[in-house]
């Protein structure tokens, strides 16, 4: 009874982990990159997604799925492969010429652009170095003072919450030795109820196949 329970929470925990798959969207709206709390959440994220995936690829369930879809997708990924690199060649044959004169064309227009707007934009480079000169004359001191306040921040928050992350990767480690463990044997359930209606599905599409290709 209980290992119906566990097989029936793992089917609940892949569902919700094909959903979240993709995992977190990127913060555009962080600027502050150098934000303790954030630069120290960003490492431990990285990190434990790499541990996952390094298992991930170690697990040899995964192997074996690998294996079955080269064997089924194979021939047909090849086929895919040559068939846009035909596109590729029939495409370069068609446009290329063409292409090369566009870009002939995009070279001359900047070769003028260069000529009229180049001793212009040099000014303004030089305009900026000064500005940037003196930006660093006036806020050069706070800049580093803040820099040094968030250093001091930073190992602050490492010395309080350091042992607490460490626990939770610990915890993480666990919870993921379990998970493995209720989805092999989930997966053995499900071999055991669909693997023969599944094997049957796959030698009609076969036949279909060949039907289809004669």
């Amino acid at each position: 009874m209980q290992e119906n329970e566990d097989i029936q929470t793992l089917a609940a925990g892949l569902l919700l982990l094909s959903v979240t798959d993709a995992g977190p969207a990127p913060r555009k709206d962080v600027k502050s990159v150098e934000a303790p709390v954030i630069k120290v959440l960003d490492e431990e994220v990285k990190e434990y997604d790499g541990e996952v995936l390094k298992k991930l690829m170690e697990n040899k369930l995964y192997q074996k799925y690998e294996e079955e879809y080269n064997k089924l997708y194979g021939p047909e990924i090849k086929e895919l492969k040559e068939e846009v690199q035909k596109y590729e060649e029939e495409y370069k044959k068609l446009y290329g010429p063409e292409i090369k004169k566009l870009k002939e064309e995009d070279q001359k227009y900047e070769e003028e652009y260069n000529k009229l707007y180049g001793p212009e934009i040099k000014e303004l480079k030089e305009e900026d170095q000064k500005y940037e000169e003196e930006y660093n004359k006036l806020y050069g001191p706070e800049i580093k003072k803040l820099k040094e306040e968030d250093q001091k921040y930073e190992e602050e928050y490492n010395k309080l919450y350091g042992p607490e992350i460490k626990k939770l990767k610990e915890e993480d480690l666990k919870y993921e030795e379990e998970y493995n463990k209720l989805y092999q044997k989930y997966d053995e359930e499900y071999n055991k109820l669909y693997g023969p209606e599944i094997k049957e599905l796959k030698e009609e599409d076969q036949k279909y196949e060949e039907e289809y290709k004669k």
